[in-house]
Order: C-alpha cells, then sequence, then structure tokens
C-alpha cells in the first residue's frame, strides 16, 4: 500500500492542476482501508474516476502531457459517444474512455465517466485490444471486465 502513496498523490497533483476531481472507485483498495487487513495484494492497479460532460470531454492529450514530467507513461482509448444520447452535435464526436498511467511498475487506470441525461452515469468499452496493450487481461479490470460499456446508477 505505502508504494502507492507517491504515485497516487502525483497524479492527483496533476489532476488538481488540470482542475480535473477524481476520485476512488477501486473496489480492492476501498475493502481494504474499511477493514483495515495486511493484506494488500491486488494493488499493483488502482482504479480512480471522474466525471465528465458529453458535451465538454476531457482533454486526454494534454493530461497524458502533464504526466509525463512526474514520471508517468500513460495511454488512453477512446471512442464514439453513446447511442442513448446521440445527436447532431455528437455524431462525429470521440470521447475518451479511459486513461492507464503507469510509474515503477505500479498503474492507475482513471475510469471516464460520463453523466448522460442526468439519470445515469455511462463510461465506455475496454476492448480486448485496449487491454492487452496495457499489458493487462481484461478480467483483471474491476469496470469492464466483461469489455462493453456500462453505467453505473446515480
Amino acid at each position: 500500500m505505502f508504494e502507492l502513496q507517491p504515485l497516487i498523490r502525483d497524479f492527483l497533483v496533476v489532476s488538481s492542476q488540470m482542475n480535473i476531481r477524481v476520485f476512488l472507485v477501486d473496489k480492492v483498495l476501498l475493502s481494504w482501508l474499511q477493514n483495515r487487513t495486511n493484506d494488500n495484494t491486488g494493488l499493483s492497479l488502482i482504479t480512480l474516476a471522474t466525471v465528465c460532460n458529453l458535451k465538454k470531454p476531457l482533454n486526454m492529450s494534454t493530461l497524458e502531457l502533464a504526466l509525463r514530467p512526474h514520471g508517468f507513461t500513460s495511454y488512453h482509448l477512446s471512442g464514439p459517444p453513446p447511442s442513448i444520447d446521440w445527436s447532431p452535435s455528437t455524431e462525429n464526436a470521440s470521447l475518451p474512455y479511459h486513461l492507464l498511467a503507469e510509474r515503477d511498475g505500479l498503474r492507475i487506470h482513471l475510469l471516464v465517466l460520463y453523466d448522460v441525461k442526468a439519470s445515469f452515469l455511462w463510461h465506455g468499452p475496454l476492448s480486448d485490444g485496449g487491454a492487452a496493450v496495457w499489458g493487462l487481461e481484461r478480467s483483471r479490470m474491476q469496470y469492464c471486465a466483461h469489455g462493453g460499456e456500462g453505467a453505473l446508477s446515480r
């Protein structure tokens, strides 16, 4: 756990400087914090999330550039908006879905959630190819393990 603290701190500093509000959604880490067990296995990948507006998505390229001076390498996945929110303004849009930031063998998965019609939070899919680029088995992901898009109730 303690080796994750500098990684999380630096990621949060960059996110804060860019006015990106992130929150912890990692089920393993939340359970560890709740139970205070000594078993912190599986914590080489933690999941954070941010909520974005479909009309003003997160600029992943800018975030990736800001993370580099802090020693992070990163990769992001993008794709089309959810079909439920189709409108002429989103017809040709590409939305960022996920960012993986890595440093010293530890990884942060930033799950990008979109507020859809103020009823639920939608996230984009994670393809087998996307997970493979990250060197991960999709089944290790806490969100998108099935590969498809998903929704969280508000």
